[in-house]
């Protein structure tokens, strides 16, 4: 589902039932989010804002969110910058993996669900 930003950057991918994401660049800083889910962790929630960084410049993520069924990561960057986005699954139902655009910064993020 999504992906929530823009076309710049380059593609990058994470998915399996068990997945370790480790950084996110979102304007002005890199989020070091030492996110690793265990067998039975599991992610359900995704939100977040994207928007303009400088003038002119393309969509970027500007903040991020990741909730599992243990706890919340984040959120990271500015909540309140940009536009808000939010994406979650119901009953078994599952994100089992991101994908993002990014060079300089992360330029957008999805998500990979698997529908039981």
């Amino acid at each position: 589902m999504g992906h929530w930003g823009s076309d710049g950057g380059v593609p990058h991918e994470t998915y399996a039932a068990t997945f370790y994401m480790h950084r996110a660049w979102i304007p002005r800083k890199q989020y070091d989010l030492g996110i690793h889910l265990g067998l039975l962790d599991f992610v359900m929630e995704i939100s977040g804002t994207t928007g303009m960084w400088v003038s002119g410049m393309r969509n970027v993520l500007r903040s991020l969110k990741i909730t599992t069924l243990k706890r919340t990561y984040g959120p990271y960057g500015d909540p309140k910058a940009g536009i808000p986005f939010s994406f979650s699954v119901d009953g078994s139902d599952r994100i089992t993996g991101f994908f993002v655009r990014a060079g300089f910064i992360t330029d957008a993020i999805g998500v990979y669900v698997r529908h039981c």
